[in-house]
């Protein structure tokens, strides 16, 4: 049975026109799916020091300090573990897509300034937390074959469905703030 995360990864694939990572994921070697992960994880910390330079807000402040801390944090420790067996991250097409389309993303999101950058940095990490604890879950961690990858994978999985969390408690404060007043009611009887 499919989750509904697994129906939005597959929605946010074909609309984000990233399918490349559904359907080349299955034949990348264990090298490659971790660099997938650490090219993501250094989309985080780009667009969290991106947020850092920016905001003024304290939600999205401390959640990009936050980003940016534990990601960075998890890719040197995952760096250093994987270098005890010899093992190196090896680009691929999949991790230059990501690059290419955080990049995109980071140049909208560094035009915009003040509440309007604020929201727009806050549904950006949803959106893309969404994405990424979708592909590890969905495709890359079944891809794995080094039992010691895949329990790599699993750490991070954990690390980037937390911050999806946070993310979501960030854009619903947003959407709050933007909701209408309601109007009074209309009493015709007076």
């Amino acid at each position: 049975m499919f989750s509904a995360r697994t129906w939005l990864f597959a929605a946010i694939l074909s609309s984000a026109g990233t399918s490349v990572i559904a359907q080349d994921a299955t034949t990348l070697s264990d090298s490659e799916i971790w660099h997938v992960v650490h090219t993501a994880m250094q989309i985080e910390i780009d667009n969290a020091n991106l947020a850092l330079s920016k905001s003024q807000n304290a939600f999205v402040r401390t959640f990009a300090d936050a980003t940016r801390n534990d990601y960075s944090a998890a890719d040197k420790q995952a760096l250093s573990s994987l270098a005890h067996f010899n093992f190196n991250p090896q680009d691929n097409s999949i991790s230059q897509s990501l690059t290419g389309s955080g990049s995109e993303r980071t140049q909208k999101l560094s035009k915009l300034s003040g509440e309007a950058f604020d929201e727009a940095y806050a549904r950006n990490e949803l959106e893309r937390l969404i994405f990424i604890t979708g592909a590890l879950e969905v495709t890359l961690m079944p891809s794995a074959k080094d039992p010691r990858i895949k329990s790599l994978l699993q750490n991070e999985l954990a690390l980037f469905q937390g911050h999806l969390r946070d993310a979501q408690q960030l854009v619903d404060q947003f959407q709050e703030h933007t909701q209408p007043t309601p109007a009074a009611p209309h009493r015709d009887y007076e």
